[in-house]
C-alpha cells in the first residue's frame, strides 16, 4: 500500500491526497448554466410547438374556406398563417435553427398546400416555388434548404 501511494505521488499530474481533496468532483456553476441553457430552450422549443398549431389551423381553415369558393375568408386566414408563421420564425427559429424541423415545418407546409390550392382553384395555375414564396409573404425560405 505504501508503494503504492508513493507511485501515485510520482506519477506527473497526480494531485496528492490532501488536494484532490479540495478539487470538487463537479463543477455545479457550469452545471448550473447548463441547465440554464436546456430550459431556456425547452420553453422556447414549447413556444414553437403551441404558435405553430395556430398557424396550421389557419391553414386548415384556410384549405376549408377554399373548398367552399370563400375566397376572402381563406385570404385572411393565409394573411393569418404568413403573420403568424413570420413571428414564430423571428422569435424563435433564428435564435434555435434546430427547431425548424417538426411542427414549425409541417405548418410551413399546411401553409403551401393552402397556397397551391389557392391558386388551382382561383387562378387555375400550379406555383412555382418562386411563386410560392412570393405569394406566401415570408421573409425567410418556405422550402427546408437554406
Amino acid at each position: 500500500p505504501e508503494a503504492l501511494a508513493e507511485a501515485e505521488d510520482a506519477m506527473p499530474g497526480a494531485l496528492s491526497a490532501s488536494a484532490s481533496a479540495s478539487v470538487p468532483a463537479l463543477d455545479l456553476p457550469a452545471l448550473a448554466a447548463v441547465k440554464l441553457r436546456y430550459d431556456r430552450f425547452d420553453e422556447t422549443r414549447e413556444n414553437v410547438l403551441k404558435k405553430a398549431r395556430d398557424v396550421i389551423k389557419s391553414a386548415k381553415n384556410a384549405v376549408y374556406d377554399l373548398q367552399r369558393s370563400k375566397y376572402g375568408t381563406a385570404d385572411s386566414n393565409l394573411a393569418k398563417c404568413a403573420k403568424e408563421a413570420s413571428a414564430i420564425y423571428a422569435a424563435h427559429i433564428a435564435a434555435y435553427p434546430s427547431l425548424r424541423g417538426g411542427l414549425f415545418s409541417a405548418s410551413l407546409e399546411e401553409m403551401a398546400e393552402a397556397l397551391s390550392l389557392r391558386a388551382f382553384l382561383k387562378d387555375r395555375t400550379i406555383l412555382s416555388r418562386a411563386e410560392m414564396q412570393a405569394q406566401s409573404g415570408f421573409s425567410f425560405p418556405l422550402g427546408l434548404h437554406r
